[in-house]
């Protein structure tokens, strides 16, 4: 009976919840956002050569029904994103807009706050609240959500709405956002401890009053840290290019760098930003004038050269100067290459680090 109420209380909470959910856009107006997206990406993906094309224009037939099928707006824009991820394209997503009593949740739940990792292709606890490190301890395994195995649990639930290009980028952030859901949402979740004990928790999302983690949070990086290890090998994480701030910074370090036998260049805590404010601080790490980078190029849409192209054969491109690009546009491959050269530092002059250096990335 207390199982069966327990049972009752969740699905209580997560209907509630879902029926809090904003459901402002019509079934036609969700119609049209998922075929202007289809759209975009059929005349401006750069990679639509890549593309399975059949599978793609399948599930965009299918969504056409579901989309329309949707209960509120947060559920079409993840069927959205789930259509996006098929592009396996980091940098092409869908964000959906705020919506009012809408907020993801991805470690609270109530009485526990539970931080969740990828190490070694298993969902491992790295850090708790801080009144619950003794009863999940650090180290411990998520080894099942919802009655599936993590692995299935990830590879059906949450893997299919992440926009990357690699699989280990997919499994991170999929273990790290393993239990995010909405307010009310819940999971039962067995966990494995470092000794073996197998616990199972039914977790309900909603916030958690104590501040306190375990391990404590690391304090916040700044642009750059210093610091100094034995044998006067001097470590610099260069933390954002992003700011230009960062090239000052390093440059009121050369007088201490000049000391150091070694160096460690740490960018494993750095997001990117402009290559040309990379590019001044790498000016004083090596010898070198000139600086090959990415070159960049973007497809290109003619549409008489597509209409063309159809009627348009590889033999005919060997005979027929220019028909290359008419076969090439009917194809989608047709590319224009941007004028590329590569970076010329304007000066040897600067003070070089030449010393043993490591790069971390």
């Amino acid at each position: 009976m207390k199982a069966l109420l327990t049972l009752l209380s969740c699905v209580c909470l997560a209907l509630s919840a879902s029926a809090q959910l904003p459901n402002t856009l019509t079934p036609a107006e969700k119609v049209y956002g998922l075929s202007k997206f289809w759209q975009e990406v059929n005349y401006n993906f750069v990679y639509l050569d890549r593309v399975d094309r059949a599978k793609w224009d399948e599930a965009y037939k299918q969504l056409i029904v579901t989309v329309q099928k949707t209960q509120n707006d947060y559920e079409y824009y993840r069927e959205l994103q789930r259509f996006c991820a098929l592009l396996k394209d980091g940098h092409t997503n869908i964000y959906s807009p705020e919506m009012k009593g809408v907020a993801l949740m991805n470690t609270n739940f109530g009485d526990y706050r539970l931080f969740i990792k990828n190490i070694d292709h298993k969902a491992i606890i790295v850090r708790t609240n801080l009144s619950k490190k003794n009863e999940i301890p650090v180290g411990s395994e998520v080894v099942s959500v919802n009655g599936k195995s993590t692995s299935e649990y990830i590879r059906q639930e949450v893997a299919p709405y992440i926009s990357a290009s690699t699989d280990y980028i997919i499994e991170d952030w999929a273990t790290s956002t393993l239990l995010q859901g909405l307010e009310g949402d819940t999971y039962q979740v067995r966990i494995k401890k470092p000794q073996g004990q197998v616990v199972t928790l039914n977790l309900t999302h909603r916030k958690t009053s104590e501040e306190a983690v375990y391990p404590a949070f690391e304090p916040e990086r700044g642009l750059l840290d210093f610091k100094w290890y034995p044998q006067q090998i001097a470590y610099v994480s260069l933390n954002s290019f992003a700011d230009p701030k960062i090239s000052s910074l390093f440059v009121g370090l050369l007088p201490e760098l000049a000391k150091a036998k070694g160096v460690i260049i740490d960018l494993r805590y750095n997001g990117g930003g402009n290559t040309s404010i990379g590019r001044e601080v790498l000016q004083y790490l090596t010898t070198d004038r000139v600086l090959y980078g990415s070159r960049s190029s973007t497809r290109m849409h003619v549409p008489s050269y597509k209409a063309w192209g159809k009627f348009t054969t590889p033999a005919d491109t060997a005979k027929k100067p220019g028909y290359g690009k008419y076969l090439l546009s009917y194809q989608d491959k047709h590319v224009y290459r941007f004028p590329y050269a590569p970076d010329t530092l304007e000066s040897t002059a600067v003070p070089k680090v030449m010393v043993p250096t490591a790069l971390f990335i």
